[in-house]
């Protein structure tokens, strides 16, 4: 019933144009304060409303800031390919990368450069996955300034200027 009325509310766009969506990620490095485990965040959106988000908090304690965004940016491409998955059981088809906006250049640089994977062994191989959706070109994972990151309000306290 929910995808039904997701269709009549008119969600997606008139038949035979792509299906175009795009994602944001972001992590507060060692935000809990009594074990310093990040919490990972995403939302999805598909013209101007969101269609799925999330907050998690991170299994293990990240080594450095950047290890906590690339685990988001990987739990974030994870969803991604689950929604393009369900977009085609639904018959629409999304015909170019997925773009995931995040505000880490670093973690950006790291999945595109199987190079660097030899020096990040410490953070397990399944969050390698992100780095073979961008070659298969699933993903496009797309550099976002900080100051209008929109999934920031899943992992941190935001001032008044910014929560408007």
């Amino acid at each position: 019933q929910y995808v039904s009325n997701t269709l009549d509310q008119g969600i997606f766009y008139k038949k035979n144009v792509a299906i175009q969506f795009e994602g944001y990620t972001n992590a507060d490095c060692a935000g809990n304060t009594m074990d310093r485990i990040s919490t990972s965040a995403f939302v999805f959106s598909l013209g101007s409303r969101a269609i799925s988000w999330g907050s998690k908090k991170q299994l293990i304690l990240a080594q450095s800031s950047m290890e906590t965004k690339y685990r988001s940016e990987t739990i974030a491409g994870c969803e991604a390919i689950w929604l393009k998955r369900l977009l085609k059981v639904l018959k629409e088809s999304v015909d170019k990368p997925i773009p995931i906006y995040c505000e880490n250049l670093d973690t950006i640089q790291l999945t595109r450069s199987p190079l660097f994977h030899a020096w990040t062994k410490h953070i397990g191989v399944h969050y390698h996955y992100i780095g073979g959706w961008i070659v298969e070109g699933d993903i496009d994972l797309r550099h976002l300034n900080t100051d209008v990151q929109t999934v920031d309000i899943f992992t941190e306290a935001l001032g008044v200027d910014k929560l408007r």
